[in-house]
């Protein structure tokens, strides 16, 4: 089961949007699988195809840039390692200290304050944000490819019997608002 948490910050006025309460390892694994992932992928994607001379467009991506170019020189694939198991390390460290950690549905994460109050709860059986609609589905087919590929945020759709490709379009849209639906 998966808490998410909207939070308040009275003293500097601030509302956040849903957040993921975590305080275990297995909820840091369940998340990096469904939210990080996708973001190193598109991290690692945006710096290799920076080598034309296009500009860096994603947070990892800009984030390897700064490890590559100051700290020693290391490869794209280095960098990312490094960045990801010092993003585990600060996580867990927090755990420990705090006793848990709020992740939102991206790399970024807070831990737990008494600052912050909880104005909003909803425990689901799914790591789904619960503010995924259908707007939020995207449907992929890569260059000469021939199968086609659902995403609901940065979550990559994966049916009920392992599949992660379809044969067309329609049937790749279905399975995202399956999963989507099932989830609310």
């Amino acid at each position: 089961m998966y808490t998410f948490v909207k939070l308040r910050n009275e003293k500097y006025d601030i509302d956040y949007p849903w957040m993921l309460r975590c305080e275990d390892i297995s909820t840091i694994k369940d998340h990096s699988i469904a939210y990080l992932k996708p973001v190193i992928s598109e991290g690692m994607d945006d710096m290799l195809s920076s080598r034309d001379g296009s500009h860096l467009s994603t947070i990892w991506a800009y984030a390897m840039h700064l490890q590559f170019f100051y700290d020693e020189p290391i490869s794209i694939l280095e960098a990312s390692t490094k960045l990801e198991l010092e993003l585990l390390e600060g996580k867990l460290n927090l755990i420990k200290e705090q006793g848990g950690i709020y992740l939102t549905d991206g790399p970024a994460y807070m831990p737990y304050s008494k600052e912050l109050e909880v104005i909003d709860t909803i425990v689901k059986e799914d790591i789904l944000f619960p503010t995924y609609t259908e707007e939020d589905i995207k449907i992929i087919k890569w260059n000469d490819g021939i199968h086609w590929y659902a995403k609901v945020g940065r979550m990559d759709i994966v049916d009920d019997e392992g599949n992660q490709k379809w044969n067309t379009k329609k049937e790749a849209e279905q399975k995202a608002k399956e999963f989507l639906f099932k989830l609310k």
